[in-house]
């Protein structure tokens, strides 16, 4: 009885060992977040003016700005401030360059990760990611 149980706390063991290894040596969804590029409003270079071809919208945008400029202001008006804003298309048609721009703008704090990062052969380790994500923004 007491060598099936010694068995079981090596098998234990040795299986906590693998996953660290895996999960956290190898940073394939360890607790770290260096899979985020983030950027102080000192870093980003972009401006809205900077962009191109984003005429139809950019009066909606500039009123972004404005609110996270100034969120106070419109509190007290009684507007409900964004909790976020969807970009959506094709690869390569500027959503990221749009999202540094307005937070170059705004004066904001941009966290860059691609959809990439969390596409993963482990389960979980994805969801953990985004989890990862909405903390470290949070404490921004």
């Amino acid at each position: 009885m007491l060598k099936r149980i010694l068995m079981d706390l090596c098998w234990s063991l040795a299986f906590y060992w693998t996953i660290k290894y895996f999960f956290v040596d190898l940073n394939l969804g360890g607790l770290s977040n260096s899979k985020f590029e983030i950027k102080t409003p000192k870093d980003i270079k972009q401006k809205l003016d900077d962009v191109r071809g984003i005429d139809e919208i950019k009066e909606e945008l500039e009123n972004v700005i404005k609110m996270l400029q100034n969120p106070d202001k419109y509190r007290e008006k009684g507007c409900k401030l964004h909790k976020g804003i969807m970009l959506h298309g094709e690869p390569g048609t500027g959503k990221t360059l749009i999202a540094r721009a307005i937070a170059g703008d705004s004066g904001c704090n941009f966290i860059f990760c691609t959809g990439s990062d969390f596409d993963e052969m482990f389960v979980g380790v994805g969801a953990s990611r985004i989890r990862q994500l909405f903390k470290v923004a949070r404490e921004m």
